[in-house]
C-alpha cells in the first residue's frame, strides 16, 4: 500500500509538471522578466532624474522670486517695454547658452523677443553658482516655456558658461 501511495504522488507530481510546461523553465523566465536588472536600473534612474528635476524646479522657483521677479515679473510677463517676457518667449528655445551667460554676467545691447526690441541692460548675478543658474533655468523653461518636463543640469550650465567671453552681448567688465 505504501508503494502505491508513493507511486500515486509521483504520478500526480509529474502530471502537474507536464501541465505546467516543465515548471522550472517557465518559472525562471518569469523571474528573469520580473528581476531584469536593466529594467530596474532604468526605472530607478528615471525616478532619480524626476526627483532631481523636481528639486531643481522648486529651488529655481525660490531663486527666480528672489532675483528675477523685479524685472521679469512673478509670472514672467516682463516689464512693459523695459524688460522682455520669459513666459511664452520665442527667445527661450535654442538660446540656452545665451540665457545662462546672461544670468551670470548680464546683458547689454538690443534683444528681440516675440518681435519686440528691448534695450535695457540686464545686471549679472555673478554671486550665483552654476547649480543655482541651472535651477533657475529649469524653473523658467518648465514653467514659462513649452516643455513642462524641462531639466537643465548643472553640467550643461558649466559648458554654457565656458563660452560667454565669445558673446558680444555679455561683458565680464
Amino acid at each position: 500500500m505504501k508503494i502505491a501511495g508513493y507511486l500515486m504522488i509521483s504520478i500526480l507530481g509529474l502530471s502537474a509538471m507536464a501541465c505546467n510546461g516543465g515548471g522550472k523553465q517557465e518559472q525562471v523566465e518569469d523571474v528573469q522578466v520580473a528581476d531584469n536588472p536593466d529594467t530596474q536600473a532604468n526605472e530607478q534612474n528615471d525616478h532619480r532624474t524626476q526627483t532631481r528635476q523636481r528639486q531643481y524646479f522648486l529651488q529655481g522657483e525660490k531663486l527666480y522670486k528672489s532675483y528675477c521677479t523685479a524685472c521679469h515679473g512673478a509670472e514672467g510677463k516682463g516689464l512693459g517695454t523695459l524688460y522682455p517676457p520669459l513666459k511664452d518667449s520665442d527667445f527661450l528655445d535654442g538660446n540656452e547658452s545665451t540665457i545662462a551667460c546672461g544670468i551670470k554676467y548680464g546683458m547689454t545691447g538690443p534683444l528681440t523677443v516675440n518681435g519686440k526690441e528691448y534695450n535695457q541692460p540686464m545686471v549679472g548675478l555673478t554671486q550665483l553658482t552654476n547649480l543655482q543658474i541651472a535651477e533657475i533655468m529649469t524653473y523658467v523653461y518648465a514653467s514659462m516655456g513649452t516643455n513642462e518636463d524641462a531639466f537643465v543640469e548643472v553640467k550643461e550650465v558649466d559648458e554654457y558658461l565656458k563660452n560667454c567671453d565669445s558673446m558680444v552681448q555679455f561683458g565680464n567688465e
